[in-house]
């Protein structure tokens, strides 16, 4: 079974109503996530589109992909800084 996306929770209403497989762990494990579940997917319902917006872009921003992205491009921008003062003191140098 495929996990349930957000739109089709919004719809359904309760997080813990979507099917979920059997686990090893006690009934009181699953009272606890259940109810986390639910408390997340109350939040979400209620989140204005500001704060959905900010969870849209930390959920990018948080993938592996986009951190090496991030890495990449400071490695870059550091490198061409350090090339432009070294070719920037080198002329100021007499020859």
């Amino acid at each position: 079974m495929r996990a349930p996306s957000r739109p089709e929770l919004r719809r359904t209403g309760r997080l813990s109503d979507a099917p979920r497989p059997e686990s090893s762990v006690g009934p009181s494990i699953a009272d606890t996530v259940d109810s986390l579940a639910d408390f997340h997917l109350e939040h979400y319902r209620e989140a204005s589109p500001l704060q959905q917006g900010i969870d849209w872009l930390t959920e990018r921003l948080g993938r592996p992909v986009s951190v090496i992205l991030i890495v990449v491009g400071l490695a870059g921008w550091t490198a061409y800084a350090a090339e432009w003062k070294f070719r920037a003191t080198r002329r100021g140098r007499p020859q």
